[in-house]
């Protein structure tokens, strides 16, 4: 998606994808929810400093900076804290997993605990006797795979290199090196193997641990969102996947109700899905395997789920442009809503956003009113509705108008029509 330098955005830093939006840092400071499939900035949030590094997490999306952890609410990308990492500015990345927030700095690594994940705790300031640390991902079973050199500067000496991760509180437990043949700037894993990106060398695919050959089965356990295990049907329900092996696991298959939904090949391993809009009182059960990379299986107890009635219709969040806003000639191009319920694709038509522009009178809510044109869009990601314009707005003044036959995945709608200007 080219979105090109909109107003207010510098350097994009950083990106995040949940489905069709994807979530954009700059370094002036500037968060953004991204269409992919229109190319159109959907909403804006604001960061406590330059975006270094973006994650999601349940509802949070979590902003490292030069100087801070944040975290935004999702859908509507509200600031909700801001705390302070320690260290260097330099080389700050970002990964999550098992509730701990760990940030990457120049010297080593920050962890904060993320047991309630709108206020994150800082655990241990870590230190090295590395002075280039660059990126740091998590395999799941104990161990960070990181970028890291002795030199502040990009250079031949950076490597990449294990740490034994499993005590948050204890930042420096130094395993091995494994030489590149280039520099190692960054790093991912996908099903066990570690993808380094290594400058002038390419891409190097590393197998980073030796072969299982125990024939040790992984074991899993499955944790919810879910309240003593009830929710709303219909509702977002968020499932991870804690997986122990003598070495690692490759991937989780998510089932529910002995049915496959989906496959993760990274950590964390986790699912987000709807709560099926059945009857209250009805169940359905979450399961997960676990393969390792002895291709052992393991398999986790079945969680059995109840769902509780949905009482309530969606209630709206946000809307962008807000009511009594003033943008600029030519920078809005789409209206977006956003509700706190998944919705239902299918009530989102034509006739469920509406904006009129003012007729010839100049005044809106007369009866010379004009139906500005656009196309209807659903971001499932973001329980939100959004109608793209023919062609951004002229000067004038506008309203808009959302209608109650927009439902959630329950079957109810707004409680009654809901315009703003």
């Amino acid at each position: 998606v080219d979105a090109g330098r909109p107003a207010g955005v510098d350097t994009v830093t950083a990106l995040v994808r949940r489905g069709d939006v994807l979530y954009v840092g700059t370094d002036n400071a500037q968060i953004a929810a991204v269409d992919l499939l229109g190319g159109h900035i959907l909403l804006r949030g604001v960061a406590a400093g330059a975006v270094r590094d973006l994650a999601i997490q349940g509802d949070h999306l979590f902003v490292l900076t030069a100087k801070t952890l944040d975290v935004l609410a999702l859908p509507t990308l509200q600031r909700l804290s801001s705390t302070a990492s320690p260290g260097t500015s330099t080389g700050r990345r970002l990964a999550i997993g098992d509730g701990v927030a760990y940030v990457v700095r120049g010297t080593g690594y920050n962890t904060f605990d993320l047991a309630n994940p709108a206020q994150p705790q800082l655990i241990a300031s870590g230190e090295t006797n590395q002075f280039g640390w660059k990126d740091m991902t998590l395999n799941g079973s104990g161990l960070g795979v990181a970028a890291v050199g002795p030199n502040s500067t990009h250079d031949a000496a950076d490597h990449v290199s294990l740490y034994a991760v499993g005590d948050p509180a204890q930042t420096d437990q130094f395993i091995t090196t494994i030489e590149t043949p280039g520099v190692a700037y960054a790093v991912a894993i996908h099903d066990g193997l570690a993808y380094v990106a290594d400058g002038r060398a390419g891409l190097q695919i590393i197998n980073y641990l030796a072969y299982d050959a125990q024939g040790q089965p992984p074991t899993v356990t499955l944790a919810t969102s879910a309240d003593n295990n009830q929710v709303e049907a219909g509702q977002w329900l968020d499932i991870t996947a804690s997986v122990a092996d003598d070495m690692q696991a490759r991937a989780v298959t998510f089932l529910v109700d002995d049915e496959i939904v989906a496959v993760d090949r990274t950590f964390p391993f986790t699912l987000r899905m709807a709560a099926p809009p059945r009857e209250a009182g009805a169940t359905f059960t979450v399961q997960a395997q676990a393969v390792d990379t002895g291709g052992n299986m393991g398999e986790g107890n079945p969680l059995t789920l109840t769902l509780a009635a949905d009482t309530t219709p969606p209630q709206l969040l946000l809307t962008a442009p807000a009511d009594g806003s003033e943008t600029a000639l030519g920078t809005t191009a789409a209206l977006l809503v956003l509700f706190d319920d998944p919705l239902d694709p299918t009530t989102i038509t034509a006739a469920a956003l509406k904006l009129f522009a003012a007729g010839s009178d100049g005044q809106i809510d007369t009866a010379d009113d004009v139906l500005v044109n656009g196309t209807i869009a659903h971001h499932a990601a973001m329980n939100g509705v959004q109608l793209r314009l023919d062609a951004p707005l002229s000067i004038g003044e506008y309203r808009a108008e959302i209608e109650p036959g927009v439902q959630n995945l329950s079957g109810r709608g707004l409680a009654a029509p809901y315009s703003w200007r």
